[in-house]
């Protein structure tokens, strides 16, 4: 077997049930389905374990207080580093914003040392998911469990792709990249690719797809941003803020989110953010533009004074 195991608290039940019921019961254990109520107790933990290749900890104030959370940690620590079974990681996620790293109650395994977790908060579920989805994909191609014909078949294009990887490498700031051309013609594979050979993105993990028509608009993008994990716009709360400015401010934080959480998203586009001449819609540059100059403001100083700052791609745009 080759289950998630999904730990938390009950008091975090709302975020955590979203990606158990993206999973399922045969790829996740989760306690409502896999405890039945008033028998969970070291037997079920150990047995529920034994199918488990990732275990995924949902860390919030509730959570490091609850007993059989840190339990069920402690199980899953002896078996990654002593007891060598089916357990592969542990893969640690902030849901609550008033936790960080610095929090005592983390074991110090996952906060402290070289072995340590990248711990950030990731307040949507959504976002979680796909994490969590690619390192259940890089388990199994790992272990040759599975094969993605998208990520070990590519051909052609090589040229373009290594000049975007020695722009990138070179330090260029990079926003947006744009793949245009007819449809059909592996758009979103070379995009993929880009990233891929880039090290932006890990072999094994996929963006989030939206698309947007010709007679999209700024509101239209908030609210399909918010659908993959971005914000919690709806039209409704889309058309209501007041101005184009302020419409342009809610973009850029939710190109901010993407960046915060280290993601990207691929657009297919078809007239709403470039047109057939190639123009790019005033809104969308602007957003973009503001993205650059916060960066800029947020430059790294390192040790010898030198400033420095590493940019990624935010949006993928098949045009």
């Amino acid at each position: 077997m080759h289950k998630i195991f999904l730990s938390h608290s009950s008091k975090d039940k709302s975020y955590v049930s979203d990606i158990a019921g993206y999973f399922g019961s045969d790829r996740c254990v989760y306690d409502s389905m896999c405890f039945e109520a008033g028998m969970k107790n070291l037997d079920e933990i150990f047995r529920e374990m034994d199918k488990t290749c990732i275990f995924v900890v949902f860390l919030s104030d509730a959570s490091l207080s609850s007993e059989w959370v840190q339990t069920e940690l402690s199980i899953a620590e002896e078996r990654l580093h002593y007891d060598n079974r089916k357990l592969s990681q542990i893969f640690p996620i902030i849901i609550d914003p008033t936790i960080n790293h610095k929090d005592t109650r983390i074991p110090a395994f996952l906060r402290q040392g070289i072995g340590s977790y990248n711990l950030r908060v990731i307040t949507s579920s959504a976002v979680a998911c796909r994490k969590i989805k690619a390192q259940q994909m890089k388990y199994l191609i790992d272990h040759k469990l599975f094969i993605s014909e998208e990520q070990t078949c590519f051909y052609g294009r090589d040229i373009e792709i290594s000049k975007f990887k020695k722009s990138f490498d070179a330090g260029q700031e990079i926003r947006c990249v744009v793949a245009s051309g007819l449809g059909g013609i592996g758009r979103k594979s070379f995009l993929l690719q880009c990233l891929r050979q880039s090290h932006i993105i890990e072999e094994y993990y996929t963006p989030p797809v939206i698309s947007l028509d010709s007679m999209a608009s700024i509101e239209d993008m908030l609210v399909k941003l918010s659908e993959v994990g971005f914000g919690s716009y709806s039209l409704e709360t889309a058309t209501l803020i007041p101005d184009m400015d302020s419409k342009i401010s809610a973009l850029e934080e939710l190109l901010k989110e993407i960046r915060d959480y280290q993601e990207q998203v691929i657009i297919y586009d078809n007239g709403c953010l470039i047109d057939k001449r190639g123009n790019v819609v005033h809104w969308f540059v602007q957003a973009l533009k503001n993205i650059i100059t916060s960066a800029v403001k947020d430059r790294k100083v390192t040790s010898d004074g030198r400033s420095w700052t590493r940019e990624r791609a935010d949006a993928a745009i098949c045009a």
